[in-house]
């Protein structure tokens, strides 16, 4: 049982590093997905993400704000990229 206690210790460590929401699905053994914003279909999840979040209720005014900020760093982004392309 050593093993398990060491692997669950490791594990809440990493959870504590990781943001709140992957943390908490991490501990929970659930698998998730990365998006980094440097992916050119970062909007398009984040989007998805927020059209559920918003239909279920639980999509808040700093989601929203949060979202914002997002969008415009990815745009930015993506515009320098093409740029760079160029």
């Amino acid at each position: 049982m050593i093993e398990w206690e060491e692997a669950q210790r490791t594990i809440t460590l990493f959870a504590r590093l990781l943001d709140c929401r992957a943390g908490k699905l991490l501990l929970k053994g659930k698998a998730f997905i990365v998006v980094a914003i440097d992916e050119p279909y970062y909007l398009s999840v984040y989007k998805k993400i927020r059209k559920y979040e918003k239909k279920r209720g639980t999509w808040t005014e700093m989601d929203e704000i949060e979202f914002i900020e997002k969008r415009q760093k990815w745009q930015d982004q993506m515009r320098q990229r093409r740029n760079n392309d160029d």
